[in-house]
């Protein structure tokens, strides 16, 4: 916790040194606009399965399990097609390309949430073993190196701006695949699996079994992707509109940026403790919820049977006794 609002102060400190040097224009471009795409693609592809975390002990096999968080590639892929239409559209309506390496960065950014998502599979491997504590640490880390960066080159290069915002998501992305890659080698087999529920690399590949997937492990995950997808729109559906539509400038666009990062900083400060809780409270009362009505509908159907096997006994014994009646003589 302590580390997530670590990176949000540095966040927020590296954007406030940008903004004195860079055109709110470009900053409302940067992150609104092409951020946009960036953040659409990582919420949709991963906070499925992110959600639907599996116990250790109700995984019945990891191969399926890989086979299911490995669907995060052609989903972001899908995803980047069509940020890549909607891409089309906007450009016949709005003039972006008049701020030099728009499409560059538009690029960028769709490489930089693809290279993110290849780390994916160590996050939700270590989220199950409850060691996901060293992915907010790698977390830490790229954002120091990746803001940094970030901040150094638009400072030096302040006409090239929009590019660099670009190559810092880049850097952060990188880091953060490289890290998670090197530090599951260097570790010993016995750590790897301690830590991730695997030994190898070759255990993190695709393997083609049959069945490929755990079927009903895969349409929880989908009925989760529904609800992301109507979340996301929930959440960001103003910032689509803004996107699509052009309703504000672009410097309006970078005050609500700026307003977001004190929005998402202080009360995360101030409340995030009290939204775990939250979470966790309606997470358990939906599950015990959802249990007893199960028991109930279960007892209800014991009592059908038992009602039933009751009325069949009576109609035996009554059968049995007008069978047993004495025929009346002619």
């Amino acid at each position: 916790m302590n580390c997530k609002l670590l990176i949000g102060l540095i966040n927020l400190l590296f954007n406030g040194i940008i903004i004195r040097y860079v055109n709110l224009n470009i900053i409302g471009i940067a992150n609104i606009r092409i951020k946009l795409y960036y953040r659409t693609i990582l919420f949709i592809s991963r906070e499925s399965l992110r959600r639907h975390i599996p116990k250790k002990t109700n995984i019945h096999s990891i191969y399926h399990y890989i086979n299911i968080i490995w669907l995060i590639i052609p989903i972001g892929l899908y995803i980047m097609l069509f940020s890549f239409f909607l891409r089309l559209f906007i450009e016949k309506t709005n003039n972006e390309n008049i701020y030099p390496y728009y499409n560059q960065a538009c690029f960028i950014y769709l490489l930089s949430s693809f290279i993110e998502l290849l780390s994916e599979p160590f996050y939700l491997l270590s989220t199950i073993t409850q060691y996901d504590y060293i992915q907010i640490y790698i977390e830490l880390i790229a954002s120091i190196i990746g803001y940094s960066i970030q901040t150094i080159l638009i400072i030096r290069n302040v006409e090239s701006s929009l590019l660099y915002y670009g190559y810092g998501y880049l850097i952060y992305s990188i880091i953060i695949t490289s890290i998670n890659y090197i530090y599951f080698i260097i570790k010993r087999k016995e750590e790897r699996y301690y830590f991730y529920i695997i030994s190898s690399l070759n255990d993190l590949l695709i393997k083609l079994i049959y069945p490929f997937v755990d079927h009903k492990f895969l349409n929880k995950t989908i009925n989760y992707l529904k609800q992301d997808i109507i979340r996301n729109i929930l959440i960001d559906g103003h910032l689509y509109i803004i996107t699509i539509f052009s309703l504000i400038s672009y410097e309006e666009q970078a005050i609500i940026y700026i307003i977001y990062l004190f929005e998402l900083f202080f009360p995360s400060l101030l409340f995030s403790t009290i939204q775990q809780i939250s979470f966790h409270y309606f997470q358990y009362l939906f599950l015990t919820t959802k249990l007893n009505r199960t028991i109930i509908k279960n007892n209800q159907f014991i009592q059908d049977d038992d009602h039933f096997l009751l009325n069949q006994k009576q109609d035996n014994i009554s059968y049995y006794q007008y069978n047993r009646q004495p025929s009346t003589p002619n």
